[in-house]
């Protein structure tokens, strides 16, 4: 009760609806989401860029992975900064660095500068991951925060998808002008000066004190989004050379990479009208819709359309997932407390992209396998176990979370 009646004393000045909010705050807000995964958008770039710079094969994978770490590093950054300049001006200033480490690139031609402009770039995107959850969760309603959630999932892959369409596009003109695809951050700032209002943020009786006090459920969804992304990314990333595989090495698999994203679209968009019709049951179904992927990839050995149903099938669950996840942690936490869950949330997210070549490295050692499909079934049972797991012992944290 304690909770509840927290959620229900936010500051009102914040609750703001929809109704009055207009459209272009919607889209303004939205954006902030849409480079927040684009940092591999590009990695078609590197090989040429890597014959060009006569770079190691390791010094091109550290290009492409550095971002990644900025972005857990300065995720935390973000909740000592926001506090200090306000939201608005933390948003601004990361959109402005995911832009100037963006495009730089364009503009050097040596290994150095190139690899510090792509931490900048995952720096910026650190500066405003939180936020841009955290700005719907403080704007609109539970319902209309629901299906904003699910809009903002759409956002990342759209903005993937259009920083992957543009870079390949620019390519044809070299290397260099491909970077120049994150320009289209420099249109985000402006959207988020015009529109998005500078909040203040809530505070909590434990931000008085001076501390930080979790749910401990918070810190097992953040292990359990990791697990998410270990097999959900592992089966794209690992999907071109499974493909290959398959139909011989003159088949392109790119096609069918440039698709799944729209399925994903699809359920990302459906995502607000499924939470409030199925509540935690959607958790279940994303669960069981993942592990029946994993199934599918991990016995599609010679069988291509089972691959592709697998593959195709992966990109429903972050859309549901990931907006359920801050969806729960947004009712059972407030002020900084907040803030600080959805870094937790978003690094264990982050992180599992890190750890899917020594996870799925892991499982092939331990079965004693080269099979590239080996890894699945074994994620698949994680993941039926870990639902138990959430069902039983997860259900009681989250009770006991909202008695506090």
């Amino acid at each position: 009760m304690k909770h509840k009646n927290r959620v229900q004393n936010l500051e009102k000045d914040l609750a703001l609806s929809a109704k009055g909010s207009g459209n272009m705050l919607k889209i303004a807000i939205l954006s902030i989401s849409t480079l927040i995964i684009s940092f591999v958008s590009v990695s078609g770039v590197f090989p040429a860029l890597s014959e060009d710079l006569g770079v190691t094969q390791m010094q091109s994978e550290l290009m492409m992975t550095i971002p990644a770490l900025a972005v857990i590093i300065f995720i935390f950054v973000s909740n000592v900064v926001a506090p200090k300049i306000g939201m608005k001006k933390t948003v601004i200033l990361g959109m402005l660095t995911t832009a100037v480490g963006g495009v730089f690139p364009a503009f050097v031609q040596s290994f150095i500068p190139i690899l510090v402009s792509r931490f900048f770039l995952g720096a910026g995107v650190g500066l405003v991951n939180t936020w841009a959850v955290r700005y719907i969760t403080l704007l609109f309603d539970e319902k209309e925060s629901a299906s904003l959630m699910g809009f903002r999932s759409s956002a990342e892959i759209l903005g993937q998808m259009v920083v992957a369409a543009l870079s390949g596009f620019l390519f044809r003109f070299g290397w260099h002008v491909s970077f120049l695809a994150y320009g289209i951050a420099f249109v985000n700032v402006i959207l988020i000066v015009i529109f998005v209002p500078d909040v203040e943020l809530p505070k909590s009786k434990n931000d008085e004190k001076g501390k930080v006090k979790l749910p401990a459920v918070v810190y097992l969804l953040a292990i359990f989004g990791t697990l998410i992304v270990i097999t959900a990314a592992g089966i794209s990333f690992r999907f071109p050379a499974m493909a290959t595989e398959i139909r011989g090495s003159e088949y392109n698999p790119n096609t069918m990479m440039a698709l799944w994203p729209l399925l994903s679209i699809i359920a990302a968009i459906t995502y607000g009208k499924l939470s409030l019709l199925l509540g935690k049951k959607l958790l279940y179904l994303a669960l069981g819709i993942l592990a029946t992927s994993a199934f599918f990839t991990g016995f599609s050995n010679g069988n291509y359309p089972l691959l592709v149903i697998g593959l195709f099938l992966h990109g429903v669950v972050p859309a549901w997932f990931f907006p359920f996840i801050f969806m729960t942690v947004s009712k059972m936490t407030t002020g900084k407390e907040q803030s600080v869950a959805f870094s937790y949330i978003v690094v264990g997210i982050k992180s599992g992209v890190f750890l899917i070549p020594f996870v799925v490295s892991l499982i092939e050692t331990v079965f004693q396998t080269n099979e590239l499909t080996a890894p699945y079934p074994v994620l698949g049972g994680l993941l039926i176990l870990a639902a138990i797991f959430i069902a039983t012992v997860g259900t009681k944290m989250v009770r006991k979370a909202y008695l506090d």
